[in-house]
């Protein structure tokens, strides 16, 4: 029998990106494991309190840029260059002022927020990387645009051993400074790899002007994407910064023992990135049935594999975060490790869900469902971490993640069933 297209793509999207973030997540691992044993506990715990903040900034600077490009870019492929570098222009003007932002207020953030100027340092490496990791988004928009998956994968997976490479010379003999330095120069070098990849790839089409039709769509896409996607991932980095406030280093220290673990334990839920651009055609054929089932097939496999990740974690945790780091995180790490894994399936399935309201234009509901959610996991992460430490900022995320999920289902099949009646 043969498998219809939106399948076969689906399918092998989803097997070149699982092979690609097991690799990268093992990488990323290595890269951890590596800053876990050569830094202190309180050292490391500065370095990815100081990370999340500067990724919280990341993401509002994206402003929806990648996912409204991988939108634009599969509903126009005649013109995937001129998109591409449209793009990369305005993330390079964004990217170099939050930076200069950064720089001037990065004193301050050392001395107040990482608790004394022998952070300064870093935080100046950190303030420039984000002017270069802006960037990486026009090219993960570009290849998930074209569902070119295998390409995206593979040039991650040349940063991450690049960076793995660098964070391991660097941090032995400068540490924090050197580790935040590792990830400067990785993102660095590949960005140029990036341009010439795509250039390469698109020498045969010409370079046009972005018409008033693609900016209009384009800043349609930018407003709303922007906020559901700032506020969704908010919630990832939000437990770190808020740990730091509340509980100090150590506690954000293994609060990033237990993250790598799961993100590693979860590398093949990639459903929902290779499910956009296919989303997107689904939707503007009104093939409001075919994009139920999908969302019935999610809903379903997330579910199965709850009590299968919860037995395993549950009687694996302390051993895993003892051979991929050390004995002493264990005791500590393992719980946050078993609850952070259930609240990272429910945050793949609600990702799902989410790609599907986008791509049908339900970004209304979308932004009030995630300005919800971000609000209720502040309050929880306040009173939780409070009360249970790292647990309770790992209960935070799944407690915010499990009522996103719940609610986007609950809104995804109102708006497919009303959009079916209007018909």
């Amino acid at each position: 029998m043969k498998l219809p297209d939106h399948l076969k793509i689906f399918i092998s999207g989803s097997f070149f990106l699982i092979i690609g973030n097991l690799l990268l997540g093992l990488v990323n691992y290595l890269t951890r494991r590596c800053m876990a044993l050569t830094l202190s506990d309180v050292q490391y715990g500065y370095f990815y309190g100081a990370f999340a903040l500067v990724s919280i900034v990341l993401i509002f600077l994206d402003l929806g840029i990648t996912d409204a490009g991988t939108v634009l870019i599969s509903e126009n492929q005649s013109n995937r260059k001129t998109i591409f570098w449209g793009m990369w222009k305005w993330k390079a003007l964004l990217g170099g002022g939050c930076a200069l932002l950064l720089l001037i207020f990065s004193p301050l953030i050392a001395k107040s927020y990482l608790a004394g100027e022998n952070n300064a340092a870093m935080m100046v490496i950190l303030s420039i990387y984000v002017a270069f990791q802006t960037l990486n988004g026009t090219f993960i928009s570009y290849t998930y645009g074209c569902k070119q998956y295998h390409i995206k994968s593979l040039f991650q997976i040349i940063k991450a051993l690049l960076l793995l490479v660098l964070v391991w010379f660097l941090t032995i003999s400068y540490g924090v400074c050197g580790a935040a330095m590792g990830y400067l120069l990785s993102t660095i070098v590949i960005e140029p790899v990036h341009l010439w990849w795509v250039f390469s790839h698109e020498r045969n089409s010409p370079l046009k002007n972005f018409t008033s039709d693609l900016k209009k769509r384009m800043f349609s896409l930018m407003s709303a994407v922007a906020t559901i996607t700032f506020m969704q991932t908010l919630i990832l980095h939000m437990n770190s910064v808020m740990l730091m406030i509340l509980q100090g280093a150590r506690s954000t220290a293994i609060y990033n023992i237990a993250t790598p673990v799961t993100q590693l334990l979860l590398s093949f839920m990639v459903f929902s990135n290779v499910f956009l651009p296919l989303a997107v055609d689904m939707a503007g054929k009104q093939e409001y049935g075919k994009l139920r089932k999908y969302a019935w097939w999610g809903m379903i496999i997330s579910l199965l594999m709850m009590p299968i990740v919860y037995v395993v974690m549950k009687y694996s945790g302390e051993f895993l975060i003892t051979i991929m780091f050390k004995s002493t995180y264990a005791s500590d790490a393992a719980q946050p490790l078993l609850v952070l894994t259930l609240g990272f399936l429910l945050y793949n399935f609600g990702s799902f869900i989410t790609q599907i309201l986008i791509a049908m234009h339900k970004t209304r509901i979308l932004l009030w469902l995630s300005g919800v959610t971000v609000i209720l996991n502040i309050v929880l992460n306040y009173i939780l971490i409070k009360a249970y430490n790292v647990t309770g900022a790992a209960l935070a995320t799944a407690l915010s993640y499990l009522f996103f999920a719940a609610a986007a289902l609950a809104a995804f099949y109102y708006c497919t069933c009303n959009a079916q009646e209007k018909e």
